[in-house]
């Protein structure tokens, strides 16, 4: 069946286009659009990659709803902000380097990487389980960029990534990039932002035991 695509915002910009049509067997589901995305456009979308769906002018969230033929799909960034400098993702797989891009009105650009240690409780360990309320994390994370933004009006890029389930000792669980025309104001929002994340987000590690 045919599906086409519509890319928005810095989507339009990275792929240079505007729309796609694309063969999908009957039956395709958001999912398999998802991966048609990451399989073509390797360079723009990956695992980390925030998209918003929208199908037939209705916003979708749900990877296994099922693509009616001829169906028209949004592929956007997220609406927070207007813009993709403001968002976070909650997902099961490995967070991946990526490039940075470094605005011209930003001085300061602070990766902060919160990984697995081998030791939880004094007790050795070689995995952890971060078990996530999705549905209230979510909207507590939503919180979270509007407290940012009105505490820290100089922050142009505030960007989070959490995973979720098991994850190794040594990967990546957290990941939060902060950019401002000047180091102070980042410095300030990176720690605020991780207290609350501790503070507010229904995240729960559990520890396997090696």
């Amino acid at each position: 069946m045919k599906v086409k695509l519509l890319f928005f915002g810095i989507y339009k910009i990275k792929t240079n286009l505007e729309n796609l049509v694309i063969d999908l067997k009957d039956g395709a589901r958001l999912c398999d659009i998802e991966s048609f995305l990451y399989n073509n456009f390797g360079q723009i979308f990956n695992h980390n990659t925030p998209i918003l769906f929208s199908v037939n002018q209705e916003y979708v969230s749900d990877k296994d709803y099922i693509i009616p033929e001829n169906a028209e799909v949004g592929i956007m960034p997220p609406l927070s902000g207007g813009n993709s400098d403001f968002f976070y993702q909650i997902t099961d797989k490995p967070i991946r380097k990526f490039d940075i891009e470094y605005p011209a009105d930003c001085g300061a650009t602070f990766i902060f990487d919160g990984s697995v240690r081998d030791i939880e409780d004094n007790k050795k360990i070689d995995t952890l389980y971060y078990d996530i309320y999705t549905e209230m994390a979510q909207k507590k994370f939503e919180e979270l960029l509007s407290e940012v933004k009105d505490k820290y009006p100089g922050i142009k890029t505030l960007q989070i990534i959490h995973r979720a389930g098991k994850i190794k000792v040594s990967e990546v669980a957290l990941r939060i990039i902060i950019q401002s025309p000047h180091r102070a104001e980042s410095f300030q929002a990176l720690e605020y932002t991780i207290n609350r994340i501790k503070e507010i987000i229904p995240i729960f590690k559990v520890n396997y035991i090696s």
